[in-house]
């Protein structure tokens, strides 16, 4: 079966409670872990040490940085930092996709190497609708997303992994927002080495912290193994698509409100780059991520 594959590909699963919390416990230890790090007295920042570590990519405010020196099929530490324009509940909104319809749509925003993207299980989800007052922007469950980075010698990735969003509290009591990430493997997502897909793997936690002036800035670490016989550069390309993704935020939410703006009024159609609104209507989209419709 060729790619991408069909919505109801995927079987349904199921997650015992002891496979989910020891997924729960994992990603909570993760999140401490790089809220401790992000802290500004505790920050590191990897342009400090510029033989140690390099920078492989910036997009939209936001620069991945990789150790240096890692053996090739061995897992690498990555960093990423920087700030974006919008607010953090546009960037957790842009982020929730609790279904493989609105997933699929957000990933294809993400990254331009996007071939396909499923989720394949869902352990909880926000309860309340998102225009709702009481919409905490909270998901937790296991995904699956598969890319096709153009170039000869470029092999297709994909990475089955838990997901937990969701905001928090860093140790001075102020309100943040997470992003967790954790490669698992499941008998319902084997490999798909016959579609020429490369296992990747990874455990990474992003921090999203509220700032002045419509800011949003963003801390990230954690750990990736492309997999295959990937050299540097390539590896590098990889990277730096998946990982500066969230760069795209602001135009993922902005999309969102978009399409529920124009339900019923008009045709809503997203691509890699641009957000096609075909109606009678005027919208407008501010730089805080904010659509308004001029009837």
């Amino acid at each position: 079966m060729k790619l991408p594959f069909p919505d109801d590909f995927f079987p349904e699963m199921t997650v015992s409670t002891q496979l989910s919390d020891d997924f729960h416990r994992t990603a909570s230890r993760l999140l401490n872990q790089t809220l401790d790090d992000e802290m500004p007295v505790t920050r590191f920042h990897p342009s400090q040490q510029p033989d140690q570590w390099k920078l492989i990519g910036d997009r939209n405010g936001l620069q991945l940085y990789r150790e240096r020196g890692f053996i090739k099929g061995n897992a690498v530490k990555v960093n990423v930092l920087g700030q974006m324009t919008g607010t953090l509940e546009g960037v957790l909104l842009a982020l929730y996709a609790p279904t493989t319809e609105a997933f699929k749509t957000q990933r294809s925003i993400m990254h331009n190497i996007y071939l396909d993207a499923a989720v394949l299980h869902v352990i909880e989800k926000d309860p309340y609708n998102e225009d709702d007052t009481s919409f905490s922007y909270r998901f937790e469950g296991l995904k699956w997303l598969a890319c096709a980075p153009t170039g000869k010698l470029m092999q297709k990735r994909d990475l089955c992994w838990h997901e937990q969003l969701g905001r928090t509290q860093d140790a001075n009591g102020d309100q943040v927002g997470y992003l967790i990430m954790q490669s698992v493997r499941v008998d319902e997502c084997p490999s798909f080495e016959k579609q020429g897909l490369t296992r990747s793997t990874a455990a990474v936690c992003y921090i999203f912290r509220p700032l002045p002036n419509n800011r949003v800035g963003v801390y990230m670490k954690g750990q990736h193994t492309v997999g295959g016989k990937s050299r540097s550069w390539s590896a590098d390309t990889i990277m730096a698509e998946l990982w500066l993704g969230v760069a795209s935020a602001l135009e993922c939410a902005k999309a969102k409100r978009l399409s529920k703006l124009v339900s019923g009024k008009g045709m809503f159609i997203t691509s890699t780059q641009y957000v096609i609104v075909i109606l009678l209507p005027l919208i407008v989209c501010g730089a805080n991520d904010r659509c308004v419709l001029k009837e």
